[in-house]
């Protein structure tokens, strides 16, 4: 059987009631990844391509479960397709990032749908690469980029679940997704996920601090215990050794020891003082990092509540005007509107 006379013939067919049957078939002949990872001649679409344009959620799942590992652990398909082959070049990588004759993949074609059942079928599929991926060079679009420029509010719900998704990414033109977002659903999308993350890194710094002030406690505690140790063992050897040195009568070498006992205790004062402020600085560091984080995001739900808080004037303005225009024109007598039209 040729490949390419399959491709054009039954192309379609793999994605239709007799779709097992169908895998099966392309099994028997040793050609199954052959056939899901070919485009066809007419747009360049493969077999998932397909499946995601007509919403055939099943088919989606099926073909995104057969990308994923091999076939019935096909020990010829781990081998030749899997095994040997690094990760962008493995069946579900390379099938998602095809592009079809209209340089779309998978990812825009779920996206353009807005079927929630689809998106979350690819979705489960997604690496963080996919997730944030760059559409091309002219644009850097991330498909969040896309989904709000496309206005699918689905596709923009479902992506700003995703723990993987980075919003903070920007296009060629130094956008992020959010400045695109022109509706009052999707801009309340926006400002829920980024209220969702300034809550949490809320809770992380507020456990931040709690550990903070209980680093603070222990290592302040356990530094005066080693000093007040460190300063009877001094004591106690000046003195022993005083002893001797008095019943030596050698007693001009005091003054030396005690010195360099001295240095010691306030060597090791020194250490535990470097050693702490090290400590604390981490902890300080990651304090300032999640406060930058926070205002950021903080900065970002303001602007779309500002621009929300714009959209609702302005709709409340145009229904008022709608309103009083009615009212009017439901008090002018039917005489006086007919002479007005003429």
């Amino acid at each position: 059987m040729k490949l390419q006379n399959y491709t054009n013939k039954k192309f379609l067919n793999i994605v239709d009631i007799y779709f097992d049957q169908e895998i099966n078939f392309l099994h028997t002949n040793a050609c199954l990844y052959d056939v899901l990872s070919l485009q066809d001649e007419k747009n360049q679409d493969t077999p998932l391509h397909v499946a995601v344009k007509k919403n055939r959620i099943s088919f989606v799942e099926k073909l995104l479960c057969l990308l994923k590992e091999p076939y019935l652990s096909n020990t010829f398909y781990k081998c030749k397709y899997f095994e040997r082959n690094q990760e962008n070049e493995k069946p579900l990588s390379k099938i998602i990032n095809a592009k079809n004759k209209d340089g779309k993949d998978v990812i825009t074609l779920a996206i353009e749908g807005n079927n929630s059942e689809c998106l979350s079928a690819l979705f489960d599929y997604l690496t963080r690469e996919n997730i944030n991926r760059r559409k091309d060079v002219e644009s850097e679009y991330t498909p969040l980029h896309e989904a709000v420029l496309l206005r699918k509010n689905e596709a923009i719900k479902k992506l700003l679940k995703s723990r993987d998704i980075d919003t903070e990414l920007m296009d060629k033109e130094s956008y992020k997704a959010y400045n695109y977002a022109n509706d009052k659903e999707a801009i309340e999308l926006f400002i829920e996920h980024y209220s969702s993350k300034i809550s949490k890194l809320r809770t992380r710094l507020e456990d931040n601090n709690k550990k903070l002030v209980r680093v603070k406690s222990v290592l302040s505690r356990t530094k005066f215990i080693c000093v007040c140790l460190a300063a009877f063992g001094s004591c106690f050897r000046m003195y022993r050794n005083s002893h001797d040195i008095i019943s030596e009568e050698v007693s001009k070498d005091m003054l030396y020891y005690s010195l360099a006992l001295l240095s010691n205790t306030t060597g090791l004062i020194l250490f535990f003082n470097y050693l702490i402020d090290t400590i604390l600085s981490k902890y300080e560091e990651k304090n300032s990092s999640l406060n930058k984080e926070s205002d950021s995001y903080v900065e970002e739900r303001n602007i779309l509540e500002n621009r929300l808080h714009y959209f609702q004037e302005s709709t409340f303005c145009d229904t008022r005007a709608t309103t009083q225009m009615f009212e009017i024109t439901s008090v002018i007598p039917e005489a006086e509107l007919s002479c007005s039209r003429l």
